[in-house]
């Protein structure tokens, strides 16, 4: 009997565990920057804005963020949020 109350508790935790879990507190992106003209990649600190809108076209801007952003041999990554 006591076995299974503690089996039934563990069960309960378990399910309960995921439900509990905050949100990340920052979105990791990573992204490819090539030169337009040679298609070579691009080196160096660059300024980068990043927004999202309500639309593909046209929308209302909702949210955005400006960072310096390191890109080496045209990879980059960057933690919005």
């Amino acid at each position: 009997m006591r076995r299974a109350v503690w089996t039934e508790v563990l069960v309960i935790l378990v399910a309960a565990a995921p439900a509990r879990a905050d949100a990340p507190a920052y979105l990791p992106v990573q992204g490819v920057l090539t030169n337009l003209a040679d298609g070579t990649p691009v080196e160096g600190d660059l300024m980068m804005r990043f927004a999202l809108y309500t639309s593909e076209i046209g929308g209302t801007e909702l949210w955005n963020e400006t960072q310096w952003v390191l890109v080496e041999e045209g990879l980059f990554t960057v933690y919005l949020g």
